[in-house]
């Protein structure tokens, strides 16, 4: 099995994530290296899809601190 058989199921995950928490949980099984390196072999719509995923939920957790 070469690499981009062993990441092509990393690929699939991240473009099915549909929250941060998704996204960070991928980490456990691949390093950040291969996580980075599939988000630049995506399409640059799928790029914005996740970019939006990651600022929805980065704000969510800021309001919630910030109301505590």
């Amino acid at each position: 099995m070469n690499q981009n058989e062993a990441i092509a199921p990393l690929k699939q995950a991240m473009l099915y994530a549909q929250t941060l928490g998704e996204m960070y949980a991928l980490m456990e099984d691949y390093s950040y290296q291969e996580f980075m390196e599939i988000y630049h072999q995506l399409q640059p719509q799928e790029q914005v899809k996740m970019n939006v995923i990651c600022d929805r939920d980065n704000r969510s957790q800021l309001a919630a601190i910030n109301s505590a």
